[in-house]
This record gives structure tokens, C-alpha cells and sequence, in this order.
């Protein structure tokens, strides 16, 4: 693996957990410990994250990575929601789908089933719903919410988005926020796509 991606995807890592470990980031990526010491070097030269006994820490405020990289973070268990979630779906209901890594994966899960209304404010589960398209006919039928474009371009946002989805019924929301609290409830780095 170039150091490059070793780079992006301890970064990751280090979005999701705050603080990581030498030895998670050798599991995680299945690299040497030496080869993490090394790269957690660099990402320190960085400035990106700081040094500490047996690991590292974030030093710049959360802030969420690229959707390339999340795609790549805990992809394992990512597949196992997926699978999971798909299994709750049948013919002929109505599914709002939020974007995000874990949805836009869905998306691709979803191409194999029939019969769903999907509304979605994701660019890329859209896309991936319609290539299914090219080949044959669309198996479900497919509407993009529209409004703001999201920073990186891979969803709608903002008041007219909430506007469009106000005109819908789903019979589920599956969503993919940044992190959830017992009390609080779901949230995300960005207050226009919360």
C-alpha cells in the first residue's frame, strides 16, 4: 500500500476515533508497527495529528473527510449494515435515502431488489441507482431531491432540500449521520446538511 493512502486513511481513522493507537492502525491497515510509527511522523509534520505514547491524536478540529476516504474506513462493517438494512425493504415501499458513505453503498445493494420509490439527496447513490439503468430497466423508480449543492458536490442541501422532502412520504429513512447521542439525537459537521 503507498504511504500516500496509508496517509488518507489513518487520517481517517483518526476523524472517526479522536485518538488512535499504534497498534490499531497496524491492524486496521495491516501494516508493521514501525510502518504506523512512521506514518504517524509524518501526519505530525503534518500537523494533522500529535504524537502521543502508544499512538496519536487529532489536533485540528472534526471535521468530516472526504467521502473517498470514508468509503474506505470500516468498509467490512459498512457491508454488514447494508446487508442488513436492505433485508428490512420490500417491493412497493416508499425509501428516503440520505447521502453518505454507508447509503451510497446501500444504493449499490439496492440495484439487485425491485420495486422501491427512492428518493435520495445523494448525487452518488443516484448515479449508481441509474447506471443500473444502462444495462437494463431501471428497477426502481428513482427521484433526486433538489437544493443547494453540498460542498464536494455529493449532495443537496439546505432549505430548498428540506422543502422537497417535505412534499414526500417514505415508508423508511435510512441515513448515515456523523454520530448519534442517546439524547441529543443524530448530528453532523455541517449545520445546512443536518
Amino acid at each position: 500500500m503507498l504511504q500516500e493512502t496509508r496517509l488518507h486513511r489513518i487520517s481517517a481513522l483518526l476523524a472517526t476515533l479522536d485518538r488512535i493507537t499504534t497498534g490499531h492502525i497496524s491492524e486496521a491497515l495491516r501494516i508493521y508497527r514501525e510502518t504506523a510509527r512512521r506514518d504517524i511522523i509524518a501526519l505530525e509534520a503534518q500537523g494533522i495529528l500529535r504524537r502521543v505514547h502508544g499512538g496519536a491524536v487529532a489536533v485540528r478540529p472534526a471535521s468530516e473527510p472526504p467521502l473517498a476516504v470514508r468509503s474506505a474506513v470500516r468498509a467490512s462493517e459498512k457491508r454488514a449494515i447494508v446487508r442488513a438494512a436492505a433485508r428490512l425493504l420490500q417491493p412497493g415501499q416508499t425509501l428516503f435515502l440520505d447521502a453518505g458513505s454507508t447509503t451510497t453503498m446501500l444504493a449499490e445493494e439496492l440495484i439487485a431488489m425491485a420495486g422501491l420509490t427512492i428518493l435520495t439527496n445523494s448525487l452518488d447513490a443516484a448515479r449508481k441507482l441509474a447506471a443500473a439503468g444502462e444495462r437494463a430497466p431501471c428497477p426502481h423508480q428513482i427521484t433526486l431531491i433538489g437544493g443547494e449543492l453540498a460542498p464536494g458536490g455529493h449532495a443537496s442541501i439546505a432549505a430548498t432540500a428540506i422543502a422537497s422532502i417535505y412534499r414526500y412520504r417514505a415508508d423508511f429513512a435510512m441515513l448515515s449521520p456523523v454520530g448519534i447521542d442517546a439524547r441529543e439525537g443524530a448530528s453532523s459537521y455541517d449545520h445546512q446538511e443536518a
